[in-house]
C-alpha cells in the first residue's frame, strides 16, 4: 500500500484511459465486423473514391477500423504503462483532431462560402452528380439522396438535381445549428480530453521511472 501511495502514476487517470479505450476497442471491433458483413452481403465493389465515400457502410468501416487501432494503443498503453503505445495514442489522437478540424472547416466553406470554394477549386456539384448517376444502382445511395430531397416520393427520381441536394444540406445546417454544434463538441471534446490524459500519464510514468532510478542507484 505504501508503494502505491508513493507512486507518481495516478490510478484514476490510468484506469479511466484503460476503461474508456477498452470499451471503444470492443464496440469499434463489433461495428467493423458488422460493416464487413454488410459489404460482403451486398457484394460491394469499390471502383472509385466516390464508391467508397458515398457509401455509409464504407465510411463506418473506415471510422471503426481507425477507432479500433487507436483505442488498442490507448488501453494497452494505459494498462501496461507502456510509453511507446501511449505516445502513439497521443500523437495519433492529436493528428486526428487537426485532420477533423480541417475537414469541418472545408465543409463549412463548401456549404456557406461559394466564392471561397470556387477559388479553392472545390466543386461539390461534381461529387453530387456522380452520386446521382449511381442512384439507381445502390439502395443505400437511394436512401441518402432521398433523405436530402424535398420532393414527392412518386416523382423524386425525375426531380433529383445537384442544387437541391446542396440546398438541402445548407438548410439542414442552418436550421440545426445547435444540434450540429453539439455533435461537433461531442466529438472533439472527448478526443481532446483523452489526448491530454494520455500526455499526463506519460509524464507521470517518466516521474515514476526517475524515482526507481534514484532508489536503484542510491548510495548505501
Amino acid at each position: 500500500m505504501a508503494r502505491l501511495a508513493n507512486s507518481s502514476v495516478n490510478l484514476v487517470i490510468k484506469y479511466l484511459l484503460f476503461f474508456i479505450n477498452f470499451v471503444v476497442f470492443l464496440v469499434s471491433g463489433a461495428v467493423a465486423g458488422l460493416m464487413i458483413w454488410i459489404l460482403v452481403e451486398k457484394e460491394k465493389t469499390v471502383s472509385s473514391i466516390y464508391d467508397f465515400f458515398l457509401d455509409g457502410a464504407c465510411i463506418f468501416l473506415l471510422v471503426s477500423l481507425i477507432a479500433f487501432v487507436v483505442s488498442f494503443l490507448g488501453w494497452i498503453g494505459a494498462f501496461r504503462e507502456n510509453i511507446c503505445c501511449l505516445k502513439g495514442y497521443h500523437w495519433t489522437m492529436t493528428i486526428l483532431f487537426f485532420v477533423q478540424t480541417v475537414i469541418v472547416i472545408l465543409i463549412f466553406v463548401v456549404v456557406f462560402v461559394p466564392e471561397a470554394r470556387n477559388q479553392l477549386g472545390i466543386y461539390p456539384e461534381d461529387s453530387l452528380r456522380v452520386a446521382i448517376e449511381k442512384y439507381r444502382d445502390d439502395p443505400d445511395m437511394q436512401n441518402l439522396i432521398d433523405n436530402f430531397q424535398l420532393t414527392d416520393p412518386l416523382t423524386r427520381t425525375a426531380a433529383i438535381h445537384t442544387d437541391g441536394c446542396l440546398k438541402a444540406i445548407t438548410d439542414f445546417m442552418n436550421n440545426n445549428v445547435i444540434v450540429v454544434g453539439g455533435v461537433l463538441m461531442g466529438v472533439f471534446i472527448p478526443q481532446m480530453v483523452m489526448s491530454w490524459l494520455s500526455r499526463k500519464l506519460i509524464t507521470q510514468i517518466y516521474k515514476q521511472m526517475a524515482k526507481w532510478n534514484q532508489t536503484q542507484y542510491r548510495p548505501r
